[in-house]
């Protein structure tokens, strides 16, 4: 208790640095809050430029919740190009890259494609490929200025 008392009357600061982690991140929590911390604000700040509450980003963050897929743009704008798999390879992470700038759901994107929403969930996920005479709208899709399926 001796120590703890000339702790306030002691004029040196203790300076740490910031541990960051030594993988680049790889859920979208894990970008978002890079981002932040590569730029010093708050949770709250970024909450208040996507227009949700601070919890709901925190949760975001922590990877407890998955925002809106209305929000999507939103988020991938404000994260910058690369950000996101759109620079992968992979069709099924193309897909799902271009799906949620686009800001659709798996539904949405399956009514734009004409298949069911279990069948763009299947592709995405790499389940399977899509038949023969899906191919040129999903294609049209992913290529660049896509979104305009045929």
């Amino acid at each position: 208790s001796g120590l703890l008392a000339f702790l306030p009357l002691c004029r040196k600061s203790l300076i740490a640095s910031k541990c960051w982690p030594s993988e680049p991140p790889r859920t979208l929590g894990e970008r978002l809050k890079a981002w932040r911390l590569e730029r010093g604000l708050e949770q709250r700040d970024v909450a208040a430029m996507l227009g949700v509450r601070p919890a709901t980003y925190g949760r975001w963050e922590r990877d407890q919740k998955r925002p809106a897929i209305k929000l999507m743009p939103r988020i991938l704008t404000l994260l910058g190009p690369g950000s996101c798999a759109t620079q992968k390879s992979l069709p099924e992470e193309r897909l799902l890259s271009v799906r949620q700038l686009l800001g659709l759901s798996q539904a949405g994107l399956a009514e734009k494609l004409g298949v069911d929403r279990g069948t763009v969930g299947d592709w995405e996920r790499g389940v399977r490929l899509p038949a023969e005479e899906r191919l040129a709208a999903v294609e049209a899709l992913l290529s660049p200025g896509g979104g305009k399926p045929a």
